[in-house]
């Protein structure tokens, strides 16, 4: 068995909470119905659960692809709330004997406020205990040949894992993750002013993303950029001075045919690195990984992002030269095409763009990315 420690942990962590959760329940039944025994609050929720997980497993996630809005999304999980709700009342009023609004009185206490809780606390538990010394370097072994196998296998988990995750959010988290992501998209879109920003569309490479209203676009549709411009005065000679335009590149996209093109043109001649047959962004993801300089922070890891949480990579650079500092590049494969999407490399100029937290903006701009297909 591949990870055996991992999946232990994390099996006894959920069906330890899951039994809490139940004792819990039962006292919590009890205020409606005090004749109930504990065997029959038992066996009602393993069979709501076990219908959960099912249904968590086949509801698909992102209902409406082709809609980003909030209010969408809030349809996705009223959809998925109502149908939750109407198993649970079906079983409680088979085994409870309760009404329609006790049935949902608990099923919202249960659903909305007790189950997730036990699962930051189960969470939180279980990672103190992989960072235990007695246990830290099993643990620390494992999640490294983790990492190791999702970037082989990009993104694809382990079996185990995939139907450990589907029980987690059946019994856990089948409320709580949409009302995470809504949050977020509220954060982003509204409480920050994004719904406000301009869209833009390249249908020759298929994708769109949004942009600051008072932003730049300029470039070609293979290699686009996006930022700001300014003009200041700047001394020529001792007492005169002239306008200057300036520019800073907050975000850039640039479009490679496959991953052959992509690797010889941006990575070959960096730390030693040949021409070579790179078949796969998984294949460039590895090669990349033995040379990055890891003391200075550079890093790739698996990254997901965008509208629909297109799945890619996150590769962390240092750039020594000029300004030292650390920029970012996310790379996805769509169509065959490579998607490398960059963030500001900060130069002596920057410091003078001060309208926008440029780290933040990157972050919303990719949550706004989309692929048109």
């Amino acid at each position: 068995m591949q990870y055996p420690y991992l999946i232990f942990l994390e099996t006894i962590t959920i069906f330890l909470t899951l039994f809490i959760g139940i004792i819990i329940f039962y006292f919590l039944i009890r205020l409606f119905n005090k004749s109930i025994k504990f065997l029959t609050v038992l066996k009602t929720i393993l069979l709501y659960e076990l219908c959960a997980i099912l249904f968590y497993s086949i509801f698909p996630k992102n209902l409406f692809l082709w809609a980003s809005s909030l209010y969408f999304k809030i349809v996705e999980l009223l959809i998925f709330v109502i149908i939750s709700y109407l198993i649970f009342y079906f079983l409680s009023r088979k085994f409870f004997l309760i009404n329609w609004w006790r049935s949902l009185i608990i099923f919202l206490l249960m659903v909305v406020i007790l189950f997730p809780l036990l699962d930051v606390f189960r969470v939180a538990c279980l990672l103190k205990i992989e960072t235990l010394p007695i246990f830290v370097k099993v643990f620390d072994k494992e999640n490294s040949n983790l990492e190791t196998y999702l970037i082989n296998n990009y993104f694809k988990p382990p079996l185990s894992f995939k139907i450990l995750g589907n029980i987690e959010g059946g019994i856990f988290s089948l409320f709580s993750d949409y009302l995470r992501e809504i949050i977020l998209i509220k954060n982003l879109y509204y409480d920050r002013g994004i719904s406000d920003w301009k869209t833009y569309k390249n249908e020759e490479y298929g994708f769109e993303v949004k942009y600051p209203q008072d932003w730049f676009v300029e470039g070609y549709a293979s290699n686009v950029v996006f930022g700001e411009k300014k003009t200041v005065e700047v001394e020529i000679i001792p007492g005169e001075y002239q306008n200057t335009p300036l520019s800073e590149i907050g975000f850039s996209v640039r479009i490679f045919p496959n991953i052959e093109a992509f690797f010889n043109y941006l990575w070959v001649g960096k730390k030693g690195l040949t021409f070579e047959k790179i078949t796969s962004l998984n294949d460039w993801a590895l090669k990349i990984d033995e040379i990055l300089d890891k003391e200075n922070g550079e890093e790739i890891v698996p990254f997901s992002f965008g509208i629909n949480n297109y799945k890619g990579f996150k590769v962390t650079l240092y750039k020594e030269l000029g300004v030292p500092s650390l920029f970012h590049q996310i790379v996805v494969q769509n169509n065959g095409f490579i998607y490398n999407i960059q963030d500001r490399v900060r130069t002596a100029q920057s410091a003078g763009f001060t309208k926008y937290n440029y780290d933040e903006v990157f972050n919303q701009i990719l949550s706004t990315f989309k692929f048109l297909d």
